[in-house]
């Protein structure tokens, strides 16, 4: 009966997205904003992911992670297939959903690679997975994987990373600093949600691990317009 279970059983891995060419900037801004951007914006856009080789590196690694899991999951004898949806980014959420329906499968796993919780984040992928799917007459079980903001594995393999770094660095009369980065959000967005929480609760389980450290939280990627998340 497990057997059985899991012969039907997929994961799709939920993540932000992002052009893969120069050529994909254009697609990703309009559905990112909601509206048609300017040839402005488009450019200046285009500008900054030529400076990193002209394309997002996050459906690339996103698409490494599944692979990863696919083969540590057959390792333990759960040999069930990953696949990655984007939000912002191909494959979309809903396409993926699509195929892997035609497969014949009765249950997907949906696992947010931000394990932080807004409307940007982790609830907007789980709600664009659920709208995906709503119209579906097949009853296909969508199982929700979040909040691991704050899972053991995370806090040790960042406190393991962080220490080894340390390590490295000569350190002088001053105590090395360590600045954790995050997305930033719309202040009235991140109010209504646990987003800043949750970075605080990863934070105290690495330091649980690593011990005292001279730290900062600090937020990039902000928007042109409004107030957002600081500092940057």
């Amino acid at each position: 009966m497990k057997e059985e279970r899991l012969s039907h059983t997929a994961v799709l891995l939920l993540a932000f997205g992002g052009p893969r060419s120069l050529d994909e900037v254009s697609w990703f801004l309009k559905r990112l904003v909601g509206k048609r951007p300017s040839g402005s914006q488009i450019e200046a856009l285009k500008r900054r992911y030529q400076l990193i080789g002209g394309a997002s590196a996050l459906p690339e690694i996103t698409l490494r992670q599944a692979k990863a899991l696919e083969e540590r999951l057959k390792e333990q004898g759960q040999p069930l297939e990953v696949y990655i949806g984007m939000r912002y980014g191909r494959p979309l959420i809903a396409e993926t959903l699509e195929e892997i329906r035609r497969k014949g499968t009765s249950r997907i796993i949906l696992l947010s690679l931000s394990p932080y919780r807004s409307p940007f984040t982790s609830q907007g992928y789980f709600e664009e997975a659920k709208g995906a799917a709503a119209h579906w007459e097949e009853g296909i079980e969508l199982v929700q994987v979040d909040d691991w903001y704050a899972h053991p594995s995370l806090c040790k393999a960042w406190a393991k990373r962080i220490s080894e770094t340390l390590g490295e660095i000569h350190k002088g009369e001053e105590e090395t600093p360590v600045i954790f980065t995050a997305h930033s959000l719309p202040l009235k967005m991140a109010s209504r949600s646990p987003y800043v929480k949750q970075l605080e609760e990863t934070i105290k389980g690495i330091i649980e691990i690593t011990g005292p450290l001279y730290w900062y939280l600090a937020f990039q990627s902000r928007g042109r317009e409004g107030e957002w998340l600081e500092p940057r």
